[in-house]
């Protein structure tokens, strides 16, 4: 019989290479991807640690104490992320010798209630004894308005927790629920007109909500004077008793002839990606907005719009095309990108984030949003995550042309390293030069392509960045030793004259330069684009760089950039000619020279 009060140590022999690979061997912390966990993973690395480090109080509260500041914040976002409110208190921890004397650490205490957080029997047992404790409201008081997070709760009223308190709001739908109860608070003369998808979804996820808000006793506390009707049941049209306010929601292509408003708006017109694939519900939703639900308002009427962009030609996108063209007065549109890329996304960002930072980095990571990029078919990353919907017709190239790969085309290697079948052809890296590398200057677009034994052209990789000289000649270079390329194409102008001019003979691959001959970009790529049409061209189906590049391809010659445009035009310009020619010198090709070289 063991002595019980004696420390008893228990080894789980194997135990620490797993903790090491973890990366929580003598570093105690929630790794990130267990702060992504499932919610019922959460619940069990809380309870995993309360049955440690935790305890139950006499009131009914829990506690857990460390002195690892790491893991206190670990388990205080553990707690936010499942909804649980906490607070965070220091102590004194008792007093340890050390050579200099004895000395007192800093002790922390992270208090909560709330949530089922022990598996120990005699824990949970102190936990289950506690008296239940009531709330009760007592005054409601106004705050300023400040920047905060929020956390999805996975529940039908698709609430939010809003701060470190954890106070119940929403979020997009924040719009069309809270605000519509606040706006008839203050002018409760007014009429709201609320629109959504089908007529089931507004009466559901806005005229009952907004309805069951006003008729809620603390909201009488604020606005005394916004009452409803004893007669108004019904979820999509009520009225209030004043006899003049009221609130109308409807579905896209409901009747709403006979009703007049002062301020509403549009939210979720489109209800999945399936419809906005659909011009004929793309159509059907903009005519009903625009000719019927717009027109019921009152002149100078505030009204917004809330979507998720599916489409190019979706509602936003034919609100933007009237801004451009300078038809009726003019929307202001706002765009929250998942995270925000480039130097130009940072300068319109509405909250004055830098590049790197994510919309909710507490939760969504960029490491996690990148993940997201990479798996995720071009067109939903940039429809979802940065508001920029591509049209898979195209402007120049259709979406479709593209071929989609999974895996790139390898030589077969025997034993020995005998090679027992060809598969590749030529590995080439292709190279758009910028002048210069200041925020005004264009990228450079640097482009790895890969061509198969049966004349198909794969793209490897694209880097594209702004890059001063020297960082341009590494990440060429770079690029080439990374595929063991068999050329380097370069554009025989700016910086790419310097770069052929000092690197000809020393880069890792022969270098082409390459000559326009003075032609536009749209001429160029009108000469290569039946090679995309025919199938010949493949790019990834998810990788970090795919949705940036068939963006700015499909929205050519109308996007912002061209880049990766002309590095493309350059690459299969080059590449047709020299199926055509083979490796003789070309005149009035666009290629001024080379080496021989056999492939």
């Amino acid at each position: 019989t063991p002595n019980l009060r004696k420390t008893i140590t228990f080894t789980a022999y194997g135990l620490s290479p797993r903790l090491r690979e973890a990366g929580v061997l003598n570093n105690k912390h929630i790794p990130e991807i267990y702060q992504m966990a499932s919610v019922e993973q959460r619940i069990a690395l809380l309870q995993g640690l309360m049955d440690t480090d935790g305890s139950a109080r006499d009131n009914g509260g829990c506690r857990f104490v460390n002195t690892n500041v790491r893991l206190i914040e670990g388990i205080r976002r553990l707690l936010w992320s499942l909804g649980v409110p906490n607070s965070l208190t220091e102590t004194a921890n008792k007093a340890e010798w050390w050579d200099d004397g004895y000395t007192r650490s800093t002790c922390y205490v992270v208090s909560f209630s709330g949530i089922d957080c022990f598996r120990l029997p005699r824990k949970k047992a102190r936990l289950a004894t506690h008296k239940a404790r009531y709330k009760r409201y007592v005054r409601f008081e106004p705050v300023d308005m400040v920047p905060t997070q929020c956390i999805a709760v996975d529940a039908p009223d698709e609430l939010f927790l809003v701060g470190e308190g954890c106070i119940v709001t929403h979020n997009t739908k924040f719009c069309s629920k809270m605000f519509p109860a606040w706006y008839l608070g203050r002018n409760p003369r007014d009429k709201y007109l609320q629109g959504g998808h089908s007529q089931d979804f507004a009466e559901k996820e806005f005229g009952k909500p907004v309805r069951d808000i006003i008729q809620d006793p603390r909201y009488q506390l604020i606005f005394p004077d916004t009452r409803l009707t004893v007669r108004s049941t019904a979820a999509g049209n009520w009225r209030l008793d004043n006899k003049r306010g009221g609130y109308v929601a409807k579905g896209v292509g409901q009747k709403i002839a006979g009703y007049r408003g002062n301020c509403g708006g549009g939210d979720d017109l489109i209800g999945s990606k399936e419809d906005a694939d659909s011009e004929t519900i793309r159509n059907k939703v903009w005519n009903w907005l625009w000719a019927d639900f717009r027109t019921r308002f009152l002149p100078g009427s505030p009204i917004f719009i809330i979507a998720t962009r599916w489409h190019p030609d979706d509602v936003i996108g034919r609100v933007e095309q009237y801004n451009r063209e300078g038809k009726g007065l003019p929307w202001e549109i706002i765009n929250f990108n998942g995270i925000v890329e480039t130097e130009e996304e940072a300068a319109l960002d509405p909250l004055g984030r830098d590049i790197g930072e994510a919309l909710w980095g507490e939760f969504y990571t960029p490491e996690i949003l990148f993940d997201l990029k990479e798996t995720l078919e071009a067109r939903d990353w940039n429809a979802l995550y940065k508001g920029r919907p591509s049209d898979l017709e195209g402007n120049a190239v259709k979406g479709a042309w593209f071929g989609r790969y999974d895996v790139l085309p390898k030589d077969q290697i025997g034993q020995g390293g005998t090679l027992i079948e060809k598969r590749r052809r030529r590995v080439t890296v292709s190279v758009d030069t910028a002048n210069k590398a200041t925020k005004r200057a264009k990228y450079t677009a640097i482009g790895v392509w890969i061509e198969d034994m049966d004349h198909r052209h794969f793209l490897a990789e694209v880097v594209r960045k702004k890059l001063e000289f020297p960082d341009l000649v590494k990440e060429i270079e770079a690029a080439a030793m990374r595929w063991n390329a068999t050329a380097i194409l370069v554009e025989d102008k700016g910086s790419g004259t310097q770069y052929i001019q000092t690197r000809q003979g020393l880069a890792p691959a022969p270098i082409i330069p390459c000559d326009p001959s003075n032609n536009d970009k749209e001429f160029r790529f009108d000469g290569v684009l039946p090679m995309i049409e025919a199938g010949l061209v493949f790019i990834p189906r998810t990788s970090r760089w795919s949705p940036d590049y068939e963006a700015e391809l499909l929205q050519f010659p109308n996007g912002t950039y061209s880049d990766q445009v002309d590095m493309t035009s350059q690459y299969l310009e080059w590449a047709r000619e020299k199926r055509k020619y083979g490796t003789k010198k070309l005149k009035g090709t666009g290629i001024k020279g080379g080496k021989k070289r056999k492939h």
